[in-house]
């Protein structure tokens, strides 16, 4: 599941899945970084049923997995300026 991660000085303010929109679709919403906040793509497998505590714990881990690389990419970007 690809999902937009919304970043404010490292720390994750809000996730959305991201999916096409269908030809039908009336209006599509989609989340936008705001002033010091940064969007970034990951994909994450992960189940659909966030219905317990536990399987949203698992949920934020695996977000937080699949950000590391990405976050250690810049670092290494900003270094070699």
């Amino acid at each position: 599941m690809k999902v937009l991660v919304i970043t404010e000085g490292g720390r994750v303010v809000g996730t959305q899945p991201v999916e096409p929109a269908s030809a039908g679709a009336p209006a599509v919403a989609r989340l936008r970084p705001g002033p010091r906040q940064t969007a970034t793509m990951v994909d994450v497998i992960a189940s659909d049923d966030l219905s317990t505590a536990r399987k949203i714990e698992e949920f934020h881990r695996l977000v937080a997995r699949a950000l590391r690389p990405a976050q250690k990419a810049k670092a290494k970007k900003k270094k070699k300026r």
